[in-house]
């Protein structure tokens, strides 16, 4: 049974919410029946089967709560360890690899990224590291979605077949000029580059660097096959043309741009730990 449901992790800090917001929130007592409300209205508001919830402050979990059914048959229960892709946000854990790297001394990201990749173009030579990382390298999505958002047009994006697709006419504007969203080829390369430098799989990497030290269960790339009862799959509340997403056809596909499956309750709780990344990219 395919499971149609959407994941909202919300999560409240002074670096991505209002100043009057976070007050409220940080208050000794959470108002849990005012929360209840918002979510139960949006639901309902939407047209949406279910929702997992959690609200952390200072990697503590102050709020968590399943809304909902996993299908519209509904049939099972979402909960606060249900497993939902969190779709972009991957983003974020992929960065913070990154900056582990550097940490390490293993990177560095001014280097340029043929330094990594040999085989790219040399008109390539200018992009750094850092570049893919702010969304400023030039290059020209490659991800241009069916209309329907449920299969890639043609394009292999799982693997080091995107090689075949980075030639010198790739190229939108110069690096470091423009700032323009890059979801692929940017964030697949830094996944891939992760690959390289750690001989080991992206998979693994989130393991031995996010899973193992953090404790964090129930968390790793959709297409890792650790989710043995399966996911709850995303749900669209802008495009009724495409209002869910076939996790099997887009997120299994993915890497460092979109990949990664967890549980609101699991996630958010070490968000404030992510967070603290964000001034460095």
């Amino acid at each position: 049974m395919k499971k149609l449901a959407v994941l909202f992790l919300i999560w409240f800090s002074l670096l991505c919410c209002k100043r009057d917001t976070v007050q409220e929130l940080i208050e000794p007592r959470v108002d849990i029946v005012k929360i209840d409300a918002m979510v139960d209205h949006l639901i309902f508001d939407k047209d949406i089967p279910g929702a997992s919830v959690g609200i952390s402050i200072k990697d503590s979990i102050v709020y968590r709560k399943g809304f909902g059914f996993t299908d519209t048959t509904k049939v099972e229960q979402i909960h606060p360890k249900s497993i939902f892709p969190i779709a972009s946000i991957t983003k974020l854990i992929t960065a913070i690899g990154i900056l582990k790297l550097q940490e390490e001394g293993r990177l560095s990201i001014e280097h340029p990224i043929t330094q990594y990749f040999p085989e790219l173009p040399k008109s390539y030579s200018k992009i750094k590291i850092k570049n893919l990382l702010n969304h400023t390298s030039g290059l020209t999505l490659m991800t241009e979605l069916a209309d329907s958002l449920r299969q890639y047009k043609g394009i292999d994006i799982r693997n080091e077949k995107i090689f075949d697709y980075l030639t010198p006419q790739r190229m939108n504007s110069p690096p470091n000029e423009v700032w323009a969203y890059n979801n692929t080829p940017g964030y697949l390369l830094l996944s891939l580059l992760i690959e390289r430098v750690v001989q080991m799989d992206y998979g693994g990497f989130l393991h031995n660097y996010f899973s193992v030290p953090l404790g964090l269960k129930n968390f790793g790339l959709c297409s890792s096959g650790q989710f043995s009862n399966g996911y709850s799959l995303t749900f669209l509340m802008d495009n009724p043309m495409a209002r869910y997403l076939d996790g099997s056809k887009i997120f299994e596909q993915l890497k460092g741009q979109g990949g990664i499956c967890a549980s609101a309750e699991r996630f958010v709780g070490h968000y404030d730990s992510f967070a603290k990344w964000r001034a460095h990219i």
